[in-house]
């Protein structure tokens, strides 16, 4: 397995459709990458999906969980 300094980490902008059945998935499949962030303006949606990020692994110890606020 790839060492965690080789790996390449993605942030996710949104989190519809797209990201969660092809990008994020495709992610979880891969041996030299990791999901790095979360960005979406739904609170529920967020928590949701960092506990089922990529392959049910979880968010990683890294990953950051950003929520944009439309005030």
């Amino acid at each position: 397995m790839t060492s965690e300094a080789k790996k390449i980490r993605y942030a996710v902008v949104g989190g519809g459709q797209i990201s969660q059945q092809a990008f994020m998935p495709g992610i979880g499949q891969t041996t030299n990458s990791e999901l790095a962030a979360l960005v979406t303006g739904n609170p529920m949606k967020a928590d949701k999906l960092a506990k089922h990020t990529v392959s049910n692994r979880g968010p990683t110890p890294s990953m950051a969980i950003v929520e944009v606020r439309r005030d």
